[in-house]
């Protein structure tokens, strides 16, 4: 088996959930618990160190609104009602200006 290889457990009812107004909100969410880390883990993320728990992972909105094709808006809300629903919990942190990122230079 592969190292990131494994298994989780979905009722097949979750595709009939009222928190999911289309199935592709569906398969975002499966997508999200799919990506979670299994154990505590020191990730690389944008040049800097970002330590997450199990269970947790790093999703930047706007890219995975990108892969599933649909508007940061409609991204944004549908994480909110997760959030509302306790479904889900974020965590934001500052970005900070580093002399070798491009998108983030100091000026």
């Amino acid at each position: 088996m592969a190292k990131r290889s494994g298994y989780f457990l979905v009722y097949r009812d979750i595709w009939r959930s009222p928190v999911f107004k289309n199935l592709l909100q569906c398969s975002c969410w499966i997508y999200f618990i799919s990506s979670a880390s299994h154990q505590d883990k020191t990730l690389r993320f944008l040049d800097s160190d970002v330590f997450i728990k199990r269970g947790e992972a790093i999703m930047p909105l706007r890219v995975t609104a990108k892969r599933f094709g649909m508007t940061y808006s409609e991204m944004r809300s549908f994480i909110l009602r997760l959030v509302r629903r306790k479904m889900i919990s974020t965590r934001t942190t500052q970005l900070v200006p580093t002399e070798n990122h491009p998108s983030r230079k100091i000026s």
